[in-house]
């Protein structure tokens, strides 16, 4: 009964909305948020220890604190959602601490093999930015990054087939009821969230945090 009404009401705003003649873009839109039918993977992990490892990969010292909550974002949801056995982000914090000079000379094959995974998920996090327009009072913000799923012991790219960079995910910061777009820590929160959200879903059947245009 509840998806039939929900069916019943999208099929209403959709028929109003063309009626008045707003684009398809935004009815698509509108009726992704009526929508509780989950998205397929775009890859099914492998049921092994798997590392979730986030960076900038040209700056690894460009996004830590943003680096880490991503990451602990990711393995909560990916744990939730019963993708595939995680590595707490605690053991990774671990090798680092033990060697940072000899961290930052390691591959990331081989950091994988140093917490036990078998495969990681790494996430280049190639900008994440906040910025107040000129005149303004609010902070806008742009994250960008590439996802890759690789073999901890060949070194192999797992996924994406055809992208030795990654699937590419994006995000700019938009009107939501809970985060105040005067406050720095707010924007950059949920910037932090949905970009959890969008990589964390590549990986299980999911209603998608939205429609997906950041790449085939």
């Amino acid at each position: 009964m509840r998806s039939v009404l929900l069916r019943g009401a999208r099929c209403a705003i959709v028929a109003v909305l063309l009626t008045l003649g707003i684009g398809c873009n935004v009815v698509g839109a509108l009726t992704n948020k009526f929508s509780d039918e989950k998205a397929p993977a775009a890859f099914k992990l492998p049921k092994v220890q798997t590392l979730v490892f986030v960076e900038s990969y040209q700056n690894p010292d460009l996004y830590n604190v943003q680096s880490q909550q991503l990451a602990s974002n990711i393995v909560a949801t990916l744990n939730e959602n019963k993708a595939a056995p995680m590595i707490p982000t605690t053991k990774l914090d671990e090798v680092r601490g033990k060697d940072t000079v000899a961290f930052g000379k390691m591959d990331i094959p081989s950091i994988a093999r140093a917490v036990g995974a078998k495969q990681v998920i790494y996430v280049n996090l190639t900008q994440f930015r906040t910025d107040v327009p000129i005149a303004g009072t609010q902070f806008a913000g742009q994250a960008e990054a590439r996802v890759k799923v690789i073999d901890a012991e060949s070194g192999r790219i797992l996924w994406p087939p055809d992208s030795s960079e990654g699937r590419e995910i994006r995000f700019e910061s938009r009107a939501e009821e809970d985060v105040d777009p005067r406050n720095l820590s707010s924007v950059q929160d949920q910037m932090c969230r949905h970009v959890a959200a969008r990589i964390s879903e590549l990986f299980y059947n999911a209603i998608p945090d939205e429609p997906d245009t950041s790449g085939p």
